[in-house]
């Protein structure tokens, strides 16, 4: 955790004093932008058509990304190739390995010579490391793994067989604990809303006794299947979000708003280390402080009502002060900090993340409030899981 001084609080209040003026004149511009892009939307508006792929789905291009992660590759790459048996289809597996030094690709080529290795000669991280393996894939279908993962026997089947519609862009299994005794913080079914503006993200508790495919807000990058075209299509995963965190929220987000449907598979299960690599290279504060810049990026990026544009904007600095009042693990100094620096961080990226939303403006044909409605009402009436 970043430590502040209790002596530092006046300053920062007056920093978050300066909040006020700094948030409207953005929200002004972001507002006035969008208003002045509206007729080269119009002029240049585009229709993305992806080319359904044949039922059943047999053959996918499983990628994992992996960063000195030897002891997770040494239990989830059995798990894999025991999946891939079961299910018998014409798989191909490709490791990124982001310039480990613990020897992992050594015992990958010697213990797993079906893995194809594609070796970075640095970490790049998740997105950019996901980025490098799906280039390298040849299958119609898309399965991103995280390597803290171990995937049940049964794990393809079912994923590969939520995709069968044309419309479907992602499917996402169902996410369990390493440590059964553990919080459950991630479940795959998962839930999206804003409130004054600002997104709200939760993984709800999925019934056991429904085996049913249902929508959720997103697909989770490290344990799902996407239609390969359509992921490439609207991009792949942002760069905003760079080094990891929110990218899958934002590309499932975009394609709710392009029409697809992205649903959860409870036939599907994976068991992970929450946070095995993340925490492991940067730590915990550093890892939710990214997330919190990684809010408000996705807002700036992917969030186009007008409404919704000004009602972040003008309660930014409201949220900001309740969020650090509000936080219990950290001293008001510190919560104060925390979020100022997530503003900070993610500032440099606002005329990035603006273009990069004035583009998809194009083709989208989904609102924002439409989205949420379709994605996340059954899964906000389940119960929350208990991260």
């Amino acid at each position: 955790m970043s430590r502040v001084p209790a002596i530092a609080l006046p300053v920062l209040f007056a920093g978050w004093l300066l909040l006020v003026p700094v948030a409207f004149v953005l929200g002004m511009m972001v507002l006035a932008g969008d208003l002045l892009a509206t007729p080269f939307v119009l002029l240049f508006r585009r229709r993305i058509d992806c080319a359904p792929v044949r039922a059943p789905r047999r053959s996918a291009s499983i990628v994992v990304v992996s960063w000195n992660g030897l002891d997770h590759l040494q239990r989830m790459l059995p798990s894999l190739e025991l999946a891939i048996d079961a299910h018998g289809g014409d798989h191909e597996v490709i490791l990124v390995d982001n310039g480990s030094t613990d020897g992992s690709a050594p015992w990958v080529r010697a213990h797993h010579p079906r893995v194809r290795i594609v070796a970075l000669p640095e970490n790049r991280f998740f997105v950019r490391g996901m980025e490098a393996g799906i280039a390298a894939a040849t299958r119609d279908t898309l399965v991103l793994l995280n390597n803290d993962m171990v995937v049940e026997r049964g794990f393809l089947g079912p994923l590969l067989a939520g995709l069968d519609g044309d419309d479907v862009f992602a499917v996402t299994a169902e996410v369990l604990m390493q440590d059964p005794q553990a919080r459950r913080v991630e479940t795959g079914f998962t839930a999206a809303w804003f409130s004054l503006g600002h997104l709200k993200l939760q993984h709800r508790l999925p019934d056991p006794a429904d085996a049913s495919l249902r929508p959720v807000a997103w697909a989770g990058g490290g344990s799902s299947a996407y239609d390969r075209a359509k992921f490439l299509a609207l991009g792949g995963f942002d760069r905003t979000f760079d080094p990891f965190y929110l990218e899958d929220a934002g590309i499932s987000h975009q394609a709710w708003k392009h029409g697809w449907r992205v649903l959860f598979c409870p036939a599907a299960r994976v068991v992970h280390a929450h946070r095995g690599t993340s925490r492991r290279l940067f730590g915990d504060d550093f890892v939710d402080n990214t997330i919190r810049r990684n809010q408000l990026l996705f807002c700036w990026r992917n969030v186009t009502s007008p409404v919704l544009t000004a009602l972040h904007f003008a309660t930014l600095p409201l949220v900001v002060l309740h969020r650090a009042s509000g936080a219990r693990e950290r001293s008001l100094p510190e919560a104060l900090w925390f979020e100022l620096r997530a503003l900070l961080r993610a500032l440099p990226r606002l005329p990035v993340a603006w273009w990069r939303r004035t583009q998809s403006r194009r083709s989208q044909r989904v609102g924002d409030a439409e989205v949420v409605r379709r994605a996340s009402t059954a899964a906000r009436r389940a119960p929350l899981a208990t991260g």
